[in-house]
């Protein structure tokens, strides 16, 4: 079984952040296995408990849940299942204290992302 854990990715470096930014962030809460790899079998049997809020200075926040979307993992808005769509997405990939991924906003732009945290929940 999977330890459900809660994951803060900040904004990490980049051409339009040079120092990143810990104000633009998401708090994703999904299960673990050992390496690090979202439990796509954990989601499934509570997938309300898998959700994501997003943050960012200028906007007001977003919230919804994790779900699969082939190979990557999105964020829906919205109550479960009857949502708007994806608000972003995410690779399907270890998830890792310190690791660098790309998040791809629904506009089509894509951001890398620093974990910033990782805690048992």
């Amino acid at each position: 079984m999977s330890d459900w854990s809660l994951i803060k990715l900040e904004m990490a470096r980049s051409a339009d952040y040079p120092f990143g930014s810990v104000s633009r962030a998401y708090l994703i809460r999904v299960p673990l296995d050992r390496v690090g790899m979202i439990d796509g079998a954990g989601v499934a049997q509570n997938p309300k408990r898998a959700t994501v809020r997003r943050f960012w200075p200028n906007e007001p926040d977003q919230s919804g849940y994790v779900v699969k979307c082939q190979h990557r993992w999105g964020f829906r808005e919205g109550d479960y299942p009857g949502s708007k769509g994806c608000f972003a997405s995410m690779p399907d990939c270890s998830i890792r204290a310190g690791a660098l991924l790309k998040v791809i906003e629904r506009n089509g732009t894509s951001s890398p992302f620093r974990v910033a945290e990782i805690s048992l929940v």
